[in-house]
């Protein structure tokens, strides 16, 4: 149980008896309790101690006085409020027993009917709420309970009107320099003054929603807050079929029609919002020549406003590994180019034979006898040692007879550079693969 549940009185206001903690913010506590004098189960907002801050009271008389004025059955109902001499001031709402979109979220995205239901049940309270000159500014799947109707379907209630902005409300410096809502879910012209926003922000921020019912990804995900808010004051959102190639074409048109940067572009109103969506065909939410293939389950931990979700971190480099495969490498090619030269027969010489068959003074001249026919050499035993001495001769080639040896004298025989060394190294050194450069 919650330490704030061991300072409060019981029953609140001698009404109202706790049962358990239902969720916990920065600066309010919900509980479910029971109002004995008419035995039904209620929800009580309470502000922490120590948080009674005159604008986390305001806030409380605000999101009061808001939802009194909404009567559709997709708003969470305020039954009453008050001031306890302990537990300070507190709303009484309508209990409802379901789970938030969240929670429903950590099994992974929804069925694109399924979906657009609960969408279509979102505008209908916004539509409501807009009408009247309220903007919610906080659209996300915690705000957004699900509970079952008379019927069995789902029944969709907007919670937590606490930062709602109402016609004729004044807006305080520090509300101003304040970022009010969850940043994965505000629009950019909310990241920039919160204050100056109509009802086409929560137009984005269930945009938003409907995006991760259907993906179970967010359109901007980034490694840090400061990453995240510039992305969505900067870049386009991804695709939808990006995140989930089945759906549909005409679906993802209505999707990414509210996230249109420029407010005066995007969809206009939650009405408009709806009417594109129940003109959608059902064969069309699906791409049925693509298979569905669902995204992985989502955490069940509902993040802070301030969360971003973080993409994962791509894998560490290792040069040095890459150098050290890279240098065994280069030696080996280089070892077997030098035992391929070892065992290639020597070229013969020309100047050599004309000195040797040259007669010396006072020697009768020899007849020449014919040079015999020269075998090509043998083929390489790899092909790496091809490579390396540069002989790359078809072994079934017919042998080619050597030409004639010229005569010359002795003084003009000088050692001359192997035509094979320089190739080995050149070649060596262009299959050396030194790693990845910095």
């Amino acid at each position: 149980m919650s330490s704030l549940t061991r300072t409060l009185p019981d029953p609140i206001a001698g009404r109202y008896r706790i049962e358990s903690v239902l969720g916990e913010g920065g600066s309010a506590c919900v509980f479910k309790a029971v109002q004995d004098e008419l035995q039904r189960r209620v929800a009580i907002k309470v502000v922490r101690p120590g948080r009674e801050s005159e604008r986390a009271l305001e806030r409380m008389r605000r999101e009061a006085r808001v939802v009194a004025k909404l009567r559709s059955p997709h708003v969470v109902r305020v039954i009453d409020t008050g001031e306890d001499p302990v537990s300070g001031r507190y709303i009484v709402m309508e209990h409802v027993d379901g789970p938030t979109l969240r929670g429903l979220l950590a099994d992974g995205p929804l069925d694109p009917a399924r979906a657009i239901e609960l969408t279509l049940q979102a505008c209908e309270a916004l539509e409501e709420a807009h009408a009247r000159g309220i903007v919610h500014r906080d659209i996300k799947p915690a705000n957004l309970m699900i509970a079952r109707g008379n019927d069995g379907a789902d029944m969709l209630k907007v919670a937590d009107f606490g930062i709602a902005k109402a016609e004729g409300t004044q807006v305080t410096l520090t509300e101003t320099a304040a970022i009010l809502g969850s940043p994965k879910y505000m629009s950019p012209e909310q990241l920039r003054e919160a204050h100056d926003v109509d009802a086409r922000t929560d137009i984005w921020s269930l945009g938003v929603v409907l995006y991760e019912m259907l993906s179970g990804r967010l359109p901007y995900e980034a490694f840090t807050p400061a990453g995240l808010l510039t992305r969505i004051a900067a870049d386009p959102p991804t695709p939808l079929r990006d995140r989930r190639p089945s759906i549909g074409r005409e679906l993802e048109e209505v999707v990414m029609g509210c996230l249109v940067k420029d407010r005066e572009q995007r969809i206009q109103s939650a009405s408009e919002l709806a009417a594109r969506l129940r003109a959608l065909d059902r064969a069309s939410l699906r791409d049925l020549t693509i298979p569905d293939l669902p995204a992985p389950a989502r955490s069940t931990v509902e993040p802070s406003a301030a969360d971003v979700t973080l993409a994962a971190p791509a894998p560490r480099k290792r040069p040095f590994v890459a150098i050290a495969v890279a240098s065994v490498a280069a030696l080996g090619l280089v070892a077997a180019g030098a035992a391929a030269l070892r065992r290639a027969p020597a070229a013969a010489d020309p100047l050599a034979a004309t000195a040797a068959s040259s007669p010396r003074a006072g020697e009768p001249a020899a007849v020449a006898a014919p040079p015999p026919t020269v075998a090509p050499p043998p083929a390489p035993a790899s092909a790496s040692a091809a490579v390396a001495t540069g002989t790359a001769e078809r072994r079934d080639a017919p042998p080619t007879p050597a030409a004639p040896q010229a005569r010359t004298s002795p003084r003009d025989a000088r050692p001359q550079p192997s035509p094979s060394a320089a190739p080995s190294t050149k070649v060596a050194a262009d299959f050396v693969d030194f790693g990845p450069r910095k």
